[in-house]
């Protein structure tokens, strides 16, 4: 799924000359810790604005680093957790279409979202995710990070929808990336 952003739009919002792009080689990096292929317009962004510019938000490699690994780790203990971010994302064009109306199962699971990987702490076990393939590569979607009872939706935490509640923000369509990092740098409308 394509942003209506482009990176040129973005870099008219953002300061390139605060932004400290990422080599090749270090984004390989980046799919080899996840394991997984990273989607174009993400890779296109790193390659371009490394983990971000001023006065958008900065990608936390050391928590993605961390955490992936705390996954891992936390899995070998407990095989039937584990998931890997090559597998289908499960979420696909026809259930997004049903959103907010989707239910469990559909939006639950008791493990780790496959097909995916980190991108974004929001803190109280709040978690960005970034969809890798299937449908919706591309998109962010929100989870609860303690997989006690997993549940995604869009990630739009910058908006304030009170019917909704913060958390989910009555955000009803999937967000690409580009969509996403620009949306912390431009003020709600």
């Amino acid at each position: 799924m394509r942003s209506t952003t482009s990176l040129d739009e973005l870099s008219e919002d953002l300061h390139p000359s605060s932004a400290a792009p990422l080599s090749e080689e270090e984004v390989r990096g980046l799919e080899d810790l996840v394991q997984a292929s990273l989607p174009g317009e993400f890779r296109s962004f790193l390659l371009r604005f490394g983990l971000g510019a001023h006065p958008g938000l900065v990608i936390d490699l050391e928590w993605i680093t961390e955490w992936t690994l705390r996954e891992r780790q936390a899995c070998e203990g407990a095989p039937w957790l584990a998931v890997s971010a090559s597998d289908p994302f499960p979420i696909t064009e026809a259930d997004a279409a049903r959103l907010p109306r989707l239910a469990p199962p559909i939006l639950t699971s008791p493990r780790p979202t496959p097909g995916t990987m980190l991108l974004r702490d929001h803190g109280s076990s709040l978690v960005s995710i970034l969809a890798l393939n299937g449908d919706l590569a591309g998109t962010v979607w929100m989870t609860d990070q303690r997989w006690g009872e997993t549940y995604w939706w869009p990630s739009a935490p910058w908006i304030h929808d009170h019917r909704w509640g913060y958390v989910h923000c009555g955000w009803t369509t999937p967000i690409p990336f580009l969509d996403w990092y620009i949306g912390w740098t431009r003020p709600p409308v």
